[in-house]
């Protein structure tokens, strides 16, 4: 069996679904055993794929010998052509059905619309608290992930996208990319663009420097992928002080229509926080929508950098 990196991101993320078992895990044995693909144990049948560890072989001893199952319609990809003929396995049908589809809104000329963009994510502690409560109040929003978070949560990616919301790239590890050569921030970029659309199908369109902090070859990267560079224009300081009125009375303070504002979906205390800031900005006549939809009404297109509008 050959395992990209792809595929191993997918192996990984499944290692990690159990949380009893995961904190025995390490993660340098657990590379070590997937490097070797000649000595990897599995299976493989018409509904999954399973992959067999002994005991001590990627953790400590309390992990015990334990196996996984991958679901075939998510290593369909991966799959030889004549092996799958041969398991009667129809790919193209099944990677069809894999691709999330999602719809843009059509926004009125005089609307009241700003982008709820959250950075940093996906987590498995925060971000389902805010998708909750962004489908209590119908709200829209762009999800700038990290590929490294993506890589052990693909499921959260998808739900995001299943649930309506756009998703963007803030690269793979949150460097400063002023400090990187241009063949370092396409990795960066790239890693995090292959993590998502391999389990979404999307190719996100945004990129978000980590920081804000970008110069010529940040730049570059985006005019030759055709990609949009988005920083914001109210900074809710969620990051910094960890306060939920803080947060709310910062956004409070500094929204205005077109605004794009900055959060982050790896903080608990933004999602204390977002049920007041939805129920204010509500209250106020707006209406959340993606920053691709922001762009389209603003009628602003090309590389930028995009901030929003400020007050």
């Amino acid at each position: 069996m050959q395992v990209d990196n792809q595929l191993m991101s997918l192996i990984k993320a499944e290692v990690y679904v159990d949380d009893e078992r995961a904190e025995y895990i390490f993660p340098e044995h657990l590379d070590e055993a997937l490097h070797d693909q000649k000595e990897i144990k599995w299976s493989i049948n018409k509904e999954n794929l399973t992959i067999y560890f002994d005991k001590y072989e990627v953790g400590a001893g309390a992990a015990g010998a334990f196996h996984i199952q991958i679901p075939i319609d998510k290593i369909a990809a991966y799959l030889d052509d004549h092996f799958a003929e041969q398991m009667n396995i129809n790919k193209e049908k099944i990677i069809q059905q894999e691709k999330i589809q999602q719809e843009s809104s059509s926004l009125k000329p005089n609307g009241k619309y700003i982008a709820l963009t959250f950075d940093d994510g996906p987590s498995p502690k925060v971000t389902p608290r805010i998708l909750d409560t962004l489908a209590k109040y119908n709200a829209k929003a762009t999800f700038f992930m990290l590929g490294s978070q993506a890589e052990y949560y693909p499921n959260l990616v998808k739900k995001v996208a299943k649930e309506g919301h756009e998703l963007a790239n803030h690269s793979k590890g949150h460097p400063d990319l002023t400090k990187l050569n241009a063949k370092q921030i396409t990795k960066e970029f790239s890693f995090t663009t292959d993590k998502i659309a391999s389990v979404t199908g999307i190719k996100p369109k945004l990129i978000r420097p980590p920081y804000g902090a970008y110069n010529a070859d940040v730049t570059n990267y985006a005019k030759v992928h055709g990609q949009s560079i988005i920083l914001w224009s109210v900074d809710s300081l969620d990051w910094k002080n960890r306060n939920p009125q803080m947060i709310n009375q910062i956004i409070k303070q500094d929204v205005t229509p077109g605004a794009i504002i900055l959060m982050h979906d790896i903080h608990p205390t933004t999602a204390d926080a977002l049920p007041e800031v939805l129920r204010y900005l509500k209250s106020q006549g707006y209406e959340f929508v993606t920053v691709s939809e922001l762009l389209a009404w603003k009628k602003e297109a090309g590389i930028g950098p995009f901030s929003g509008t400020r007050k």
